[in-house]
């Protein structure tokens, strides 16, 4: 009968330092994902016909980058509203594929930004 108590008490320490463990990989933080560099294409096909109306690969980089900004404001403007989860994640959706559908536009319109005794359009 000793010999099972002496297994019990040992299985017992084993799963208690195995949950110890699990518990402390758990609780530890995670690092902060970097943001990605924006990539564009450094030649367009238009490039080859049109070179001189063409934007730079450069400028197109600065649209892109003008373009996600406006895209996660709006997500925090998406986040304040009072709408259904569903209606949300639909224009979520448009907002990603679509940026310039009537679900997003009439979302938007809805919106307004107070800061401080002005009113912010952008």
């Amino acid at each position: 009968m000793k010999i099972e108590m002496r297994i019990t008490k040992k299985v017992a320490l084993g799963l208690l330092l195995f949950m110890f463990g699990a518990f402390q990989v758990a609780a530890q933080e995670t690092k902060p994902e970097k943001k990605k560099e924006v990539e564009v294409q450094r030649h367009t096909v238009m490039e080859q016909f049109a070179s001189e109306i063409m934007p730079t690969a450069e400028e197109r980089k600065q649209k892109k980058i003008a373009h996600l900004a406006e895209i996660e404001k709006l997500k925090k403007a998406l986040d304040t509203m009072d709408i259904s989860r569903r209606k949300k994640r639909k224009i979520l959706a448009d907002l990603v594929n679509k940026p310039y559908s009537d679900r997003v536009n009439q979302a938007m319109a809805e919106i307004s930004f107070d800061d401080g005794d002005e009113v912010i359009k952008d």
